[in-house]
């Protein structure tokens, strides 16, 4: 087997069952990874003119959906990062959230004045009349799982639901926070919904009644301006101005870990891998970090590469791809699956027999290792 082979092999099996569980040690120390290298930029996606709010790859993976405030909505072939079509939204207002349906065959965008337009991906013609709602000074907006429900964000310190085929509201405004609302996410099975505010709390809905389910999640000190759920439901992460993840169990609204620290600015986007293995942040000075949530660990140096501010992340759906986004307008691809991952995974956790048994062609990719 090859090395890159090897290590690719070993990434996977970390990624689905845990360090532990692919390793099978017991009493494992922990031991210092000593490479340098970083994870590689596989392409960047150029064309738009202004900043991009939000990629989004399509449920097969073979498509990126990127938003921008130029007006335009492109379309990216995921395997060769080639343009397949440009959408012209033909309004003054930028691209802010964008989703597509279960089955890939509708793409929906929502606009920072707040038109709600669905397209088709296939030909980037629009499908039917935008509808307006009337709700201006968007922040931020969020798709339900289903694209049934569309959530917004905004200045006036409210969440709105609507409904994403009509946009008319569903039900009252949400009320309770005392700053700009930030970013709002749905959970995967669409029954929470979470939003993040300048008053540095993070607050949990039923999206449903419009009642808040508990207390404000506190910890934060600077405003919150991201919120993203594992794809279990079962933790939620926020990130802010003051340089940290926050970790939540939302069906306690109790902390899961200490923070997550290594961020310099604020985090403006937070994304978990399909599996929830990993979580991908971005920051102000255009760096993007990844991290092992259930250990509360950065895996591997930041990936840098963008020129400013990062707004947007977003794994493929097989989770060895991560696109990202921001302020430049540029679409970087990263490779979160290469030799440099797999080492970084997995030597806290090995012992050099180990290493050696999961990489017999090149155990020296790994091996740099302290061993007591």
């Amino acid at each position: 087997m090859s090395a890159q082979g090897g290590a690719n092999l070993l990434t996977s099996e970390i990624l689905r069952n845990g360090p532990r569980t692919a390793v099978n040690s017991q009493s494992l120390r922990e031991y210092f990874f000593r490479r340098t290298d970083t994870v590689g930029a596989n392409r960047a996606l150029t064309g738009h003119t202004a900043k991009v709010a939000q990629v989004q790859f399509s449920p097969d993976g073979t498509l990126i959906a990127s938003g921008s405030f130029d007006r335009t909505m492109r379309l990216w072939d995921a395997a060769t990062g080639s343009l397949v079509r440009n959408a012209n939204t033909d309004r003054v207002a930028g691209v802010l959230a964008l989703a597509f349906n279960p089955d890939g065959k509708r793409l929906a965008s929502v606009e920072t004045d707040m038109v709600l337009q669905w397209w088709d991906p296939v030909n980037g013609k629009k499908v039917g009349n935008p509808s307006v709602s009337h709700i201006s000074t968007l922040l931020g907006a969020a798709f339900d799982p289903d694209v049934h429900r569309v959530a917004l964000a905004r200045v006036d310190k409210t969440v709105w639901v609507l409904d994403a085929s009509t946009g008319e509201p569903i039900g009252a405004p949400l009320t309770g926070h005392t700053g700009n609302v930030n970013a709002v996410v749905f959970s995967p099975d669409g029954k929470l919904l979470a939003s993040a505010s300048d008053d540095v709390t993070v607050r949990l809905w039923d999206p449903t009644t419009g009642n808040a389910v508990r207390p404000p999640l506190t910890g934060h000190t600077g405003p919150v301006k991201k919120v993203a759920f594992s794809p279990d439901g079962k933790v939620l992460a926020s990130g802010g101005t003051d340089g940290t993840i926050r970790l939540w169990d939302p069906n306690t609204g109790n902390a899961v870990r200490s923070p997550l620290t290594g961020h310099t600015g604020a985090v403006n986007a937070l994304t978990f891998s399909p599996d929830g293995k990993l979580l991908a942040s971005a920051r102000d000075d255009g760096t993007v970090r990844l991290w092992d949530p259930s250990a509360g660990n950065p895996v591997g140096n930041p990936l840098a590469g963008h020129t400013g501010p990062m707004l947007t992340v977003a794994f493929n759906p097989a989770g060895n791809v991560l696109a990202s986004a921001g302020a430049e307008g540029t679409v970087w691809l990263w490779d979160v699956l290469d030799n440099t991952m797999a080492c970084a995974l997995a030597t806290p956790y090995l012992t050099l027999g180990e290493i050696e048994r999961y990489l017999p062609s090149e155990p020296s990719l790994c091996t740099s290792i302290r061993r007591d």
